[in-house]
């Protein structure tokens, strides 16, 4: 499992719990830390991801794409 082009960005969770990853093949991936597995998978934009970021309180994802736009995933 995973991203099927390189990783673009990835963070973490300021409370350690979440790791988000994104890639050139317009995938985002939050894995679980705890569990070491993938929570969630999905596609925000038209092409290339390339930057992360966890709101303060860790409940949004924030992501910008080479589409030029910026999505917020709860």
């Amino acid at each position: 499992p995973g991203h099927d082009s390189p990783v673009t960005a990835l963070v973490v969770s300021s409370d350690g719990r979440w790791v988000a990853t994104a890639s050139m093949d317009a995938t985002i991936i939050l894995w679980d830390a705890r569990d070491a597995c993938i929570s969630q998978e999905w596609f925000a934009h038209d092409g290339g991801v390339s930057d992360l970021a966890f709101s303060s309180d860790n409940r949004h994802l924030l992501s910008a794409g080479e589409d030029g736009k910026v999505s917020v995933t709860d």
